[in-house]
């Protein structure tokens, strides 16, 4: 039984591929709640406190000792006596109403408590505030060492969360280095305008409303308060959010709707940023009626199914499209107030599409399933397709079913014809992406014509001499480019030999080769010399031909690139890249997946290129990443040099 159980339990975590998953259903699991009393009035709610209004409460405790998300919402709270019943694997509260939720399967709360080092739950429904928590949910479905799942224990300490409330829950969820989340500590920008945006693109508080207006939403939406708390961190603080999308258009400097250009209410002269669209169901049938009644006429089963599915979900749909590939990365930026950062792995509004469902984003933006569609246009045209309870996501976190992928193939390419037709109105602008392969397998195909044209240009050619000396704290990538030049042209960095960097014209930056057969050997001065161990010699010398490197001023953000979508602009495969020249590693031993070596007495004969500092490793994988960080390197040099 236990066996079974535990099987249950972990379809359900494996199904969870999402950083912000914990979030995302802590959140929905609230929201559910909070309509559940709030739904019939304000007035109307049980058990309402003078003054009370609903109430939603995330606080983020990024504290070594701590490493918690709390959501704290004021709905309907738990009865004491169902307790138990909520916490079976694979049930949920919302199994027990008829009414639509913003999961639908009922699985969030086994993810949240089997998926996680520790959980606690403390809930008000008509009796007096209760509190219970379980320690070791995660272990137990990943060692299988128990033969049982861990208990809940009742919590007595004398902590109340709900005082404010009349009825309410509040859960905490402990994340660590074990969980997809990662520790809250090493979170990117980690001030509450981040978090803001997180929680307004990923979750439920980014209640999508395709054309409605504030009168139009419901009364406990409209009184609805979303409080943010961070903690332990540099940028900490408090906030209140706004239980609304945030929506692209609203950041650009300029825009236009396509209503208003429509409808001739912007002059025909104006250029924009950004042109958007908002489609209800009814604008929907209305703006695609000839292309709607293509498919009324088809006699193909294919297209009967898109148009019943079309018309069950009641389909909206925002879009924007920006005037070049760059611009949602600018919007990032001004969001969550870093104008210098170059991280976006928690930006959601980006080139691709995102589904919502009851309200709710569900889980991440993902490439355009439109596969024709141009490289540029993917990176431009932002779409969010809305629908109601009728559409149920796959289990977990939640990917588009395979039967509605049909659907969306057929929306994207009418909804773009909207927009082509009116790029004249936006800024002109001509980048474009800079390499084409979408997977591994392209890639590696990719750069590998890329290193015999190279090389084959480079055997034509002879190499100019170059004698530049300089050294500074570099800012951005062409800098420290110029930065490793110098110290390859006055000899610090002997045994290399560039053979290109050809920056945009190829998916990685630089390809060259390696050969010495002059060794390091540890001094009492150095113990850990610049060089190669003399044990990885063979006949004599030291050899590799046609690596490739990438040059970031800081690791982190080529771990960034790691995690982009394929076919994105910015897409790096760890396995293809063999050197990362960098200014700078943090000083920690993990970087969200990867784990970060720092070289020293002990494995230093694990280099392979001269000057490395760092090793990047992933779990068990063969290949690892050798790591020049200029800023140690220069220190060691200068050690060697006195």
């Amino acid at each position: 039984m236990a066996a079974h159980a535990r099987n249950i339990v972990k379809n359900v975590l494996d199904s969870y591929t999402g950083k912000f998953d914990v979030l995302a259903e802590a959140v929905q699991n609230a929201m559910d709640a909070l309509e559940e009393r709030w739904g019939d009035g304000i007035s109307a709610a049980p058990g309402r406190k003078a003054g009370e209004l609903p109430t939603i409460r995330v606080e983020l405790d990024a504290a070594d000792t701590a490493n918690t998300i709390t959501v704290t919402d004021n709905g309907v709270g738990i009865p004491s006596h169902r307790l138990q019943e909520v916490f079976t694997p694979h049930l949920s509260p919302k199994l027990a109403t008829e009414k639509p939720s913003r999961g639908h399967k009922g699985v969030g709360t086994t993810f949240l408590i089997y998926g996680h080092p520790a959980f606690e739950v403390r809930t008000k429904a008509e009796d007096d505030e209760v509190a219970y928590a379980i320690q070791g949910g995660a272990d137990w479905v990943r060692n299988g060492s128990a033969d049982t799942p861990p208990k809940f224990e009742h919590v007595v300490d004398g902590q109340a969360r709900l005082t404010d409330f009349g009825r309410g829950t509040s859960i905490t969820v402990k994340v660590d280095d074990s969980t997809r989340f990662g520790r809250l500590r090493n979170a990117q920008y980690n001030t509450t305008s981040t978090w803001d945006l997180v929680l307004r693109t990923y979750t439920a508080i980014g209640m999508v409303n395709v054309g409605a207006t504030d009168r139009r939403r419901p009364e406990w939406v409209r009184e609805l308060k979303v409080e943010l708390e961070l903690k332990g961190v540099a940028g900490a603080g408090k906030a209140e959010i706004t239980p609304t999308f945030q929506y692209p258009h609203s950041f650009a400097a300029t825009k236009a709707s396509l209503a208003e250009i429509w409808t001739g209410q912007v002059g025909d002269s104006n250029r924009f940023e950004m042109l958007y669209l908002e489609l209800t169901h009814e604008g929907l049938e209305q703006h695609l009626k000839a292309q709607i009644e293509e498919l009324e006429n088809s006699d193909q089963a294919d297209d009967q199914e898109i148009l019943q599915r079309l018309r069950s979900y009641e389909t909206q749909v925002y879009a924007s499209w920006a005037y070049k590939n760059t611009l949602y990365e600018d919007i990032y930026r001004t969001a969550i107030e870093e104008p210098s950062a170059k991280r976006y792995q928690y930006m959601n509004v980006k080139g691709g599409l995102l589904v919502a469902s009851v309200g709710m984003p569900i889980g991440e933006t993902t490439d355009h399933p439109y596969a024709t569609m141009k490289p540029e246009y993917r990176r431009r045209l932002f779409m969010l397709v809305s629908f109601n309870q009728l559409y149920s996501p796959d289990l977990g976190r939640k990917t588009i079913p395979a039967h509605d992928r049909a659907l969306l193939e057929w929306l994207e390419p009418q909804i773009q014809n909207l927009f082509t037709r009116h790029v004249d109105r936006l800024v002109r602008s001509n980048d474009e992406a800079p390499h084409k392969a979408g997977t591994f397998a392209e890639a590696k195909e990719e750069i590998a014509q890329q290193a015999e044209r190279i090389r084959k240009q480079v055997e034509r050619t002879s190499p100019l001499p170059a004698q530049l000396a300089f050294s500074y704290q570099p800012n951005y990538e062409a800098e420290l480019v110029g930065l490793f030049y110098a110290h390859l042209s006055t000899g610090d960095l002997p045994g290399y030999t560039l053979l290109a960097v050809p920056g945009s014209r190829t998916r990685l930056d630089g390809l060259f080769d390696f050969e010495t057969a002059d060794f390091g050997k540890p001094t009492a001065d150095m113990p850990v010399p610049l060089g190669i161990a003399e044990s990885k010699a063979r006949d004599g010398a030291f050899q590799r031909r046609t690596k490739w490197l990438e040059f970031k001023v800081k690791l982190e953000d080529l771990v960034d690139d790691f995690g982009s979508d394929d076919a994105s602009a910015s897409k790096k495969y760890f396995d293809l890249v063999d050197l990362a020249v960098v200014w700078e590693v943090p000083d920690r031993d993990a970087i969200g997946d990867f784990d970060v070596v720092k070289l020293d007495t002990s494995n230093w004969n694990e280099r392979d290129y001269y000057g490395v500092t760092h090793l990047l490793k992933k779990g068990t994988g063969n290949h690892v990443l050798q790591v020049l960080a200029l800023q140690d390197f220069i220190l060691m040099n200068a050690s060697k040099a006195t």
